[in-house]
């Protein structure tokens, strides 16, 4: 993003008097999650005093996402309960939260089926984002990820939040570290699994018959993928324009925060 991530983390821009993740924070407290942990890598340092804890991915420069999730050793190791996966760069409403973590399934992820409009508000350069989303009559995803060559195609669009029960922890700890061990010995595989988006992980999971479910909702969330973004949600909040997002569903400052 720019100057704007200059001397923070992206976690740390200011949406409505507040760090981007002292929302995030705050929404999952709302939604009943109260054991969090961050992974954090560029600036990390710039994330204490949260009271959540931390985990350094110190390969951050060199590896993505999935690589980045399974840092968290603490929370993969002995899983309990439900976990939820939060990207670091977008805000969910807390119902939408609570609507995953009650999700039956053992792996689900939320899918926003009314994302178009959000979508070209967002910029002229829309669709450069949009990516393929596949679902079954049953809710399974069949394909995640990739250019999508057609918008009808396109079922709804990933929101950047998962739940995991403790098996599909386990599961998906086990899936990762069985990858990793079969590319052990060719450089190049075994770098584009540490590459790898979470999409690219969970079509790996489908391609091995393992269900990963979609949890229906419409609108609720904001995403800050670049500078454009954060400039619409920036003027979204001052308007008090809640098309996308309800502005008035999280405070403008939280002691500590």
């Amino acid at each position: 993003m720019g100057a704007l991530t200059a001397d923070r983390p992206k976690g740390l821009l200011p949406i409505n008097g507040r760090p981007l993740v002292a929302h995030q924070i705050t929404n999952l407290r709302q939604a009943g999650i109260q054991d969090i942990t961050l992974v954090a890598g560029y600036r990390a340092e710039q994330y204490a005093g949260l009271g959540i804890e931390v985990v350094v991915n110190p390969e951050y420069a060199t590896t993505n996402m999935v690589a980045s999730l399974f840092c968290a050793t603490t929370v993969f190791d002995d899983p309990k309960g439900n976990t939820l996966v939060h990207y670091g760069d977008v805000i969910v409403e807390p119902r939408h939260l609570e609507r995953l973590n009650a999700e039956p399934r053992d792996i689900a992820c939320l899918v926003d089926m009314d994302w178009i409009d959000y979508f070209r508000a967002r910029g002229e350069h829309w669709r450069d984002d949009v990516e393929a989303l596949n679902m079954g009559e049953d809710g399974r995803l069949l394909t995640i990820g990739g250019a999508a060559e057609n918008l009808q195609h396109v079922h709804g669009r990933f929101v950047g939040a998962l739940k995991l029960s403790s098996l599909g922890a386990i599961e998906c700890h086990a899936h990762y570290r069985q990858m990793l061990e079969s590319a052990a010995d060719s450089p190049g595989a075994l770098q584009a699994i540490r590459q790898q988006y979470t999409t690219d992980f969970l079509q790996s999971l489908i391609d091995n018959y393992i269900a990963v479910q979609a949890t229906l909702i419409k609108r609720g969330w904001l995403e800050f993928d670049c500078t454009a973004d954060y400039e619409a949600a920036v003027s979204w909040f001052r308007t008090k324009d809640s098309r996308f997002f309800d502005v008035s569903s999280i405070p403008a400052m939280e002691p500590g925060l």
